[in-house]
């Protein structure tokens, strides 16, 4: 088994970028908007309309797309961090504490640049910004590392290698 390259961290990065952008942020902020919803239709009988609903569209889609644009930032930081991580799981075989391990520090440094930037916009809500990047990035770190290891089993089982795992 080949130690932890580089090349391997920034797959890693930018499979978990494409993860948290595509599919984690989207559901997570889908979510709060319908959350928000039913809040209202309960709580006012839904006073707002129609476009109230648009309205929350309208915002669901720019706070993912900023989202996203943000979290390329991110991925950048990370870079480092998820070298580390990956030369320090380089000789570990099991999948699962490998997986642990990346959703935990992608989880991690979510929560540590959600709480800064829900800081600098609005003081109040630096909580609820590390709650919710925390969870998304830790999703997509988890979704990115096990789709990792599921692809490089497949390469090395098909060059006949069963027992090699590294991406």
């Amino acid at each position: 088994m080949s130690g932890w390259r580089f090349r391997d961290t920034v797959g890693l990065v930018a499979r978990a970028w494409l993860w948290l952008a595509g599919v984690t942020v989207p559901l997570v902020s889908l979510s709060v908007v319908c959350w928000w919803v039913t809040a209202s239709v309960v709580a006012d009988d839904w006073s707002g309309g129609v476009d109230d609903g648009l309205s929350a569209v309208y915002w669901l889609l720019l706070f993912d797309a900023v989202t996203a644009v943000v979290a390329l930032g991110g991925a950048v930081v990370s870079l480092p961090f998820t070298h580390a991580l990956g030369v320090l799981m380089a000789g570990v075989r099991s999948r699962s504490l490998q997986v642990v391990a990346t959703t935990v520090l992608a989880g991690g440094l979510g929560s540590a640049t959600g709480w800064a930037s829900g800081e600098a916009w609005a003081p109040q809500s630096g909580p609820f910004f590390a709650a919710f990047v925390g969870v998304t990035a830790a999703g997509a770190g988890a979704l990115a590392r096990q789709g990792q290891l599921r692809s490089a089993a497949r390469r090395a089982s098909s060059v006949g290698r069963p027992e090699a795992f590294r991406p």
